[in-house]
């Protein structure tokens, strides 16, 4: 009778299970105690755990509705690295959703400050729920403009408004969006915001004070002088300085705007600048200030307190004075255009009308001899 052979349980190889292909969506339980759907998937070899940024709620149907568009999100993914994989034609899909687009876009920008604040008021105003592209009606867009008007300052809701706008430009000439809701409604203007500068008389108040902080004191009348931004002077070496000796000038990349701007040393601004401390290095900073604009505009209000200024000084006050200085002792509108480092001449004019007003106000005193 022939026997069975039996194999060794030792032997028997035990089939290890394959990792799950493709991309698929996964729960996340926060340290807040909620739960946020993200994607998990691999691509060129390297695992991938994408956010989503949708939360669930708690509430059965809402949160049905809120997988149901994880799971738009996760099809989108999943085809586009097929695409790629397969040299198949990109999907044009109205069911994208913008908020995430949005934010994509905002990595690619210079000034991506105001995007990625942008974006932020955006996912408030959207309560968290993504924003499918077929949703973005005229409808929306005016409740979204309604919502930056009541949330922040005209100008910061002109500024965030703009850069949807052109979010929203850019996915329609990419025709991710069948039409253009931002063509058929208005933008949001800015409000013309008051100049503050400070006269001569007041610039020698604010240096003849015994102010606690003297690198800060010396670095706003530098500015004063210069023009340049808080983070462009905090940012200035002694290395920056001695290279421009030679020549009484230097230039200085604008952090702000990325280009380049003649800083003139004149004496007054060397003065300012002071010696360079015998163990300082070259790569030492000039003024050793804090970069945080609300910590050393703090101290610049108490500097003008100190001096008896009784006007809101902020440390961007000592740009308009250095505009609104030159522009008074004849500068052509040009010249001062160009030494602030204004992409348009559109931009300085303000400073000229401050001035044209002031030369009315003088020019009217002779009804007063």
């Amino acid at each position: 009778m022939n026997q069975i052979q039996k194999t060794p349980r030792s032997t028997i190889s035990r089939k290890k299970k394959k990792p799950q292909r493709g991309v698929a969506i996964r729960e996340q339980k926060n340290k807040s105690g909620t739960v946020s759907l993200r994607l998990d998937y691999t691509h060129n070899g390297k695992r991938h755990r994408d956010t989503l940024n949708i939360i669930l709620t708690g509430d059965r149907s809402k949160d049905k509705e809120l997988k149901d568009m994880a799971e738009i999100i996760r099809a989108k993914k999943q085809y586009e690295l097929l695409a790629e994989k397969n040299e198949l034609p990109r999907p044009k899909s109205n069911r994208a959703d913008f908020l995430q687009y949005f934010e994509e876009l905002s990595r690619t920008r210079k000034k991506n400050n105001v995007w990625n604040n942008a974006v932020k008021h955006l996912r408030t105003f959207c309560k968290g729920v993504p924003l499918p592209m077929r949703a973005i009606t005229v409808d929306m867009v005016e409740r979204w403009k309604s919502y930056l008007l009541n949330t922040v300052s005209r100008n910061s809701a002109s500024t965030y408004y703009n850069a949807f706008r052109t979010a929203i430009n850019t996915a329609f000439r990419s025709e991710l969006i069948a039409s253009n809701p931002c063509a058929k409604t208005p933008a949001i203007s800015e409000r013309e915001t008051d100049v503050e500068y400070l006269t001569i008389e007041e610039q020698k108040a604010m240096e003849s004070i015994e102010y606690s902080t003297q690198a800060i004191q010396r670095a706003f009348l530098f500015a004063c002088c210069t023009g340049l931004r808080l983070s462009d002077v905090s940012a200035l070496t002694w290395n920056d300085i001695e290279r421009g000796k030679k020549e009484k000038q230097i230039q200085v990349r604008q952090k702000k705007t990325d280009g380049t701007v003649l800083v003139f040393l004149a004496q007054k601004t060397l003065h300012y600048i002071g010696k360079k401390p015998k163990q300082a290095k070259e790569t030492d900073r000039v003024f050793p200030i804090s970069s945080s604009y609300a910590v050393i505009s703090k101290h610049v209000k108490r500097m003008a307190e100190q001096a008896g200024i009784k006007k809101r000084v902020t440390f961007h006050v000592s740009r308009h004075t250095f505009a609104t200085s030159l522009l008074t002792q004849g500068a052509s509108l040009y010249a001062v255009s160009k030494l602030l480092g204004h992409k348009s001449i559109k931009e300085t004019e303000r400073y000229a009308k401050l001035i044209n007003a002031k030369l009315e106000e003088v020019a009217f005193l002779v009804d007063s001899f």
